[in-house]
C-alpha cells in the first residue's frame, strides 16, 4: 500500500497539466486584452484588465462551486442530513450514474463549444491585427522613452 500515495500524487499532477494550461492561457489572453485596450485608448489600461479579470476569475469560482450541487440536485440524488448517506431509492441509482455521467461528459463539451464560438466569431484580436498592436505599442514605448531621456 506504499504505492498509493506516489500513485495518488501522479494522478493529481496528470489532472492539473490542464488547469495549469488553461491558467496560462487566461494570464496571457489578459495581457492580450490590456495591450488590445492601451491600443485602442492610448492609455496603459493593465491595472484595469488584470482587475476584471480577477473579478471574473471570483466570479467563476462562486458559480463553479454551486454547479455541482445543482447537477446531484438534477439527477436526484439526496441526502440525509444527519447522516450524510444517500437518502434516496436504491432502484434509483443506476438512472442517477446514467444522468450524471452524461452531465459531466456534455456539459464540459458544451462549454469547450461555447468558447470556441466567441473565439471565432467574437474575439477581434487576429493575428495581422496582434501584429499591428505588437508594433504600434513597441512604437509607441519607444517616442516615450526617449520624450522622457
Amino acid at each position: 500500500m506504499r504505492s498509493v500515495p506516489y500513485l495518488l500524487f501522479i494522478l493529481f499532477f496528470l489532472v492539473m497539466i490542464p488547469s495549469g494550461l488553461s491558467a496560462m492561457f487566461s494570464t496571457l489572453l489578459t495581457v492580450e486584452c490590456a495591450d488590445y485596450a492601451e491600443y485602442i485608448t492610448g492609455r496603459n489600461m493593465t491595472a484595469i484588465s488584470n482587475s476584471i479579470y480577477g473579478l471574473a476569475q471570483k466570479a467563476a469560482t462562486a458559480v463553479g462551486n454551486a454547479i455541482p450541487g445543482i447537477l446531484l440536485i438534477a439527477v436526484g440524488y439526496s441526502v440525509n442530513e444527519a447522516t450524510g448517506a444517500y437518502a434516496g431509492n436504491l432502484s434509483s441509482l443506476p438512472g442517477m450514474v446514467s444522468g450524471l455521467s452524461l452531465i459531466l461528459a456534455l456539459v464540459p463539451a458544451l462549454m469547450a463549444l461555447i468558447g470556441y464560438l466567441i473565439y471565432r466569431f467574437f474575439y477581434k484580436i487576429t493575428p495581422e491585427l496582434r501584429k499591428t498592436i505588437t508594433d504600434e505599442l513597441n512604437q509607441r514605448h519607444a517616442q516615450q522613452k526617449e520624450t522622457i531621456e
